[in-house]
């Protein structure tokens, strides 16, 4: 537990055709960052999408909305999600989405309306994200990689999209006659990326000679607590999963006054803040939760924001419990649920892609590790989505400290600090 604690997001899209598809550009030529305009990324717009949406209060709300039904999947169960690994992996994907499969990726996922316009609003975040780089108090890379087959040719529309927007590299593969090693090549890619915490990524047999692009976006941070709990203070108490029921476990205790601290609608949000300033962790904890209900206190965007909003410094004495969590997700039945449903079968449009209409998602899944000490937290996030070929201020006067003690059922957001949009969303209920 002296160790350094890192944060990891992987992001994986693997896209398939089978062997019917012409190879080929839809024009043989290729096009500079001018060319990006309305006319190549601007699919059909539903009445019902307002065109001045702000991207961050969509990729939040959709954070939330999500994670609210995995939760309601998975109750009773530790679970940790990372939202932002599935909007960069849904991002490129939507990039060469068009027609109705945009609209529905935009409207469930609040993506604006218009490639071109979300391509630029999410590459301004994304180079947001990026400027973390410059923290000396993070260790933090961001990368996309692009593994082409070398006999299948994309696009060129798509390929300088990849590049402008989401900062992509492309690396030639040879899925048609070596596909196991090139397996084995991307997953070994992945866990030097991870520091060995996410090994074999894409599970045997997910990738064949058919599969002629896998999408990979890898995010590295490493950081640790401003104010670290001491290990001599830990104590082995009760954690109350159900009422009446406790079970022991060990929390982590400090008091501090520079913790920021609201209480919102019969719940209490605390602000654990990281060495860097960039990101801090919440955790929300409602006056009465047990595992099964835990899924009703997640907020939507409107209560999110006015939660941060509130947090102001106070003095406060703090118990949580240390924990680690490993989590793993389905998502495609989900996004259908959700309204996302012509991606997933013959209706699909990625044309925008290939020039051809022949793409659509199999399956998206993702695989969670979290944990937090009393010296920072460690998680680390893949996100696979498959693809198929188809016919406030400080406030010194307060002379009272406040209890956050966490021995019930408790949300947890890791986010970053300008916008506020989570990077991780976990829920905890039982030691």
């Amino acid at each position: 537990m002296k160790k350094l604690k890192y944060i990891f997001l992987i992001i994986i899209v693997c896209i398939t055709a089978s062997c019917k598809t012409k190879l080929g550009l839809a024009d043989g030529k290729t096009k500079n960052a001018d060319s990006l305009s309305k006319d190549n990324f601007n699919p059909v717009k539903p009445d019902d999408i307002i065109d001045n949406i702000s991207q961050i209060d969509g990729l939040t709300d959709f954070s939330f909305n999500i994670f609210r039904k995995l939760s309601l999947k998975e109750s009773g169960e530790n679970i940790s999600f990372s939202p932002v690994s599935l909007n960069i992996a849904m991002g490129m994907v939507y990039g060469g989405a068009r027609n109705n499969t945009a609209t529905q990726i935009s409207f469930v996922m609040g993506f604006r309306p218009g490639n071109e316009e979300f391509c630029k609003e999410f590459g301004e975040y994304y180079n947001y994200l990026n400027s973390f780089k410059s923290d000396t108090s993070l260790i933090f890379n961001l990368a996309n990689r692009v593994f082409l087959d070398r006999n299948y040719l994309i696009k060129e529309d798509y390929r300088l999209l990849i590049k402008t927007f989401f900062d992509g590299a492309f690396e030639n593969a040879d899925f048609r006659n070596n596909y196991k090693a090139e397996e084995t090549h991307i997953n070994k890619w992945v866990s030097g990326m991870t520091k060995e915490r996410i090994n074999n990524l894409i599970p045997e047999g997910t990738l064949n000679d058919k599969t002629k692009m896998v999408l990979v976006n890898a995010i590295y941070i490493k950081s640790e607590w401003k104010y670290p709990f001491r290990e001599t203070a830990t104590k082995n108490k009760d954690f109350y999963s159900m009422a009446n029921q406790p079970v022991k476990t060990d929390f982590m205790i400090q008091r501090k006054k520079d913790f920021r601290y609201a209480y919102f609608e019969e719940k209490q949000i605390l602000e654990l803040p990281y060495k860097s300033t960039e990101l801090s962790l919440i955790i929300i904890l409602p006056d009465n939760s047990d595992a099964a209900n835990i899924s009703s206190f997640i907020p939507d965007n409107e209560d999110y924001v006015s939660m941060c909003n509130q947090l102001k410094y106070n003095d406060v004495y703090v118990e949580i419990p240390g924990f680690k969590t490993e989590s793993s997700f389905k998502l495609a039945d989900v996004m259908k649920e959700m309204g996302v449903k012509d991606a997933f079968d013959g209706s699909s449009d990625f044309s925008g892609i290939t020039g051809n209409n022949d793409l659509a998602i199999s399956e998206i899944i993702q695989k969670v590790f979290f944990e937090i000490n009393e010296k920072g937290s460690e998680a680390a996030a893949a996100t696979a989505v498959v693809m198929y070929q188809t016919s406030a201020a400080y406030n010194p006067q307060l002379d009272q400290y406040v209890s956050f003690i966490a021995n019930r059922p408790f949300i947890y957001i890791i986010k970053e600090n300008r916008f506020n949009t989570p990077l991780f969303v976990g829920q905890y209920v039982k030691p």
